[in-house]
């Protein structure tokens, strides 16, 4: 009696492609799935970066009206960084940080120029930066002029 070790049978065609359909449906999900979770990832990301945007220049002008120098202090935007200076104990012992941005980009007429808070809380340069994120975000950070008010939003002033 002889026996069969490898069986002639296989798959017949249309339960290949039957098979090949659905293994390919469930790729374009999770391939769609993964595109949505990166998104909100970069979404968060960006937010969370015009966030400390926003803490860092209300921190800059917190240390401006607590300074005892009169020196003040100032924030100088780039497109992709920001630097601040601010005077902590005496005029000669000037400190600067940077907050490097990876998610924003600012723009706008903002950009590049100094603006300087003085110790009564009120600036010498107003006006509004464009921060751009990467999926075409877009925020605003507003300095007003005699009040020294700063805040985000994402509405056009």
């Amino acid at each position: 009696m002889k026996h069969k070790i490898f069986s002639q049978d296989g798959f017949s065609l249309p339960e290949l492609v039957v098979t090949l359909a659905v293994l390919g449906l469930i790729t374009v999900s999770l391939g769609s799935l993964t595109m949505n979770i990166t998104k909100s990832i970069r979404q968060r990301q960006y937010e969370a970066e015009c966030t400390q945007i926003l803490e860092s220049f209300l921190d800059i002008h917190n240390k401006a009206l607590m300074d005892n120098t009169q020196m003040g202090s100032s924030a100088v935007p780039y497109p992709s960084s920001i630097m601040f200076t601010y005077y902590p104990e005496t005029q000669t012992q000037k400190k600067q940080t940077f907050l490097s941005l990876k998610h924003t980009i600012i723009a706008g007429k903002m950009q590049y120029k100094r603006i300087v808070f003085n110790t009564t809380g009120t600036t010498t340069n107003s006006g509004t930066m464009e921060l751009y994120g990467p999926d075409g975000q877009l925020q605003f950070l507003v300095i007003q002029p005699v009040t020294g008010r700063i805040y985000l939003t994402h509405d056009r002033p």
